[in-house]
């Protein structure tokens, strides 16, 4: 997982959560993945998500709430996700049809956090408000007049370097219901936060990936050859850092 100021991004295969190195994400082509979305802060955000440089979103934003999370399951469009998300390998063929785009194969998420809500003061407040205009007055201070969509149920059905990719993101099966629902945030601050994550089939020793490398995969020391568990950072044995 990628943890960004308050924010975690994973991609996910059959239900398990991939491991990354630095901003790369190993799996076989052919598999359809999910992308797992937690906001860690106390304040409302909204997500942007694109993936081969497209929104997946029907050009809308997710609402994700304070502690909470939203795994999404593929493409969405209006209210509903119609299509899993699928990584296949770019052959010679389908560049030839579609041609390389620049961010093929990298997942790019932008949170955009709530502006921390205003302190109201109520004995600064003129005394001929009531209780209902005081209610609004706070309301429409805080409110913002737009239209963005929250996480509705889910069935159980179910790096910022750019160049040339060896996968890309398609259309995959449609046996997925997930839902959505429109709702509203509060005035959004200035700056957002980029994720980038690139998903790759072929490993750095140029062979394909056959199996999905989760974080419950042991790594190996490059010094030494021990293997450790993911919460490890650092060989045990001989210090080096694991990757």
């Amino acid at each position: 997982m990628v943890y960004l100021e308050k924010f975690v991004v994973a991609v996910k295969v059959d239900g398990k959560i991939l491991r990354e190195y630095s901003d790369i994400v190993y799996l076989p082509f052919g598999s359809e993945y999910s992308v797992l979305l937690k906001n860690l802060d106390s304040r409302k955000c909204v997500v942007d998500l694109d993936i081969d440089g497209e929104n997946v979103l029907d050009n809308s934003r997710i609402i994700i709430h304070p502690n909470d999370s939203v795994e999404l399951y593929g493409f969405k469009k209006n209210s509903r996700v119609t299509n899993k998300f699928k990584f296949i390998e770019k052959t010679k063929e389908i560049s030839d049809y579609r041609r390389d785009r620049i961010d093929d194969g990298i997942i790019r998420v932008e949170v955009t956090f709530e502006r921390p809500q205003p302190v109201i003061n109520w004995n600064c407040l003129p005394q001929y408000y009531s209780l209902n205009d005081t209610i609004k007055y706070n309301w429409d201070y805080t409110a913002q007049s737009i239209t963005l969509y929250n996480c509705g149920a889910v069935s159980n059905s179910c790096t910022t370097t750019m160049g040339y990719d060896d996968g890309i993101t398609v259309k995959g099966s449609d046996n997925v219901d997930q839902t959505f629902q429109k709702g509203y945030i509060g005035l959004l601050e200035d700056n957002s936060t980029v994720i980038i994550l690139k998903l790759k089939g072929i490993n750095e020793n140029k062979n394909e990936v056959l199996i999905p490398v989760t974080v419950k995969n042991k790594l190996r020391c490059k010094t030494c050859g021990r293997m450790w568990e993911s919460k490890h950072k650092y060989c045990g044995s001989c210090g080096t850092f694991l990757e």
